[in-house]
């Protein structure tokens, strides 16, 4: 799983040494595969020492979010997108058309018929009526013509 989309520091101790038990017990991750020390790892998964926020994202990578959820019981605190996230996923998919797919399919599978709806529905408020009607009378439209469109 992707460390950067879960919030870290939400994860207690406990809930990090079942994970560091489960990736070297489990999956067979050696403590070379994370970059630390045995010792270090040792003491970590004793409660000797407590697992560090950086540790915790390096072990993140060995494990999947069903595997976390079937290890702890639920699934792990994800970081917020912000506007910014948002604003760089069109960005991407306005130039990459292969991702604007992607987008979209995942778009459509994730809301269903009210995604399909946005496409081929608006909302018209009384202003756009009206503004709608004055431009039809400047265009000289016959009022009995603007009450039948509108």
């Amino acid at each position: 799983m992707d460390p950067t989309m879960v919030r870290i520091e939400a994860i207690p101790q406990d809930v990090r040494r079942r994970v560091l038990n489960y990736i070297i017990n489990t999956k067979g991750v050696k403590p070379s595969d994370l970059g630390y020390d045995k010792t270090y790892l040792y003491k970590a998964r004793r409660g000797l020492v407590p697992i560090s926020d950086d540790l915790f994202k390096a072990f993140l990578r060995f494990i999947d979010v069903e595997e976390y959820a079937r290890l702890v019981g639920s699934a792990p605190p994800t970081v917020d997108a912000t506007p910014d996230d948002a604003i760089r996923v069109i960005k991407k998919a306005l130039v990459d058309r292969s991702y604007r797919n992607m987008l979209f399919d995942m778009l459509r599978q994730a809301f269903g018929e009210e995604f399909r709806e946005h496409r081929t529905s608006w909302v018209v408020t009384e202003k756009d009526i009206e503004e709608f009607a004055k431009a039809k009378r400047l265009e000289r439209v016959n009022e009995k013509t603007i009450r039948d469109l509108g």
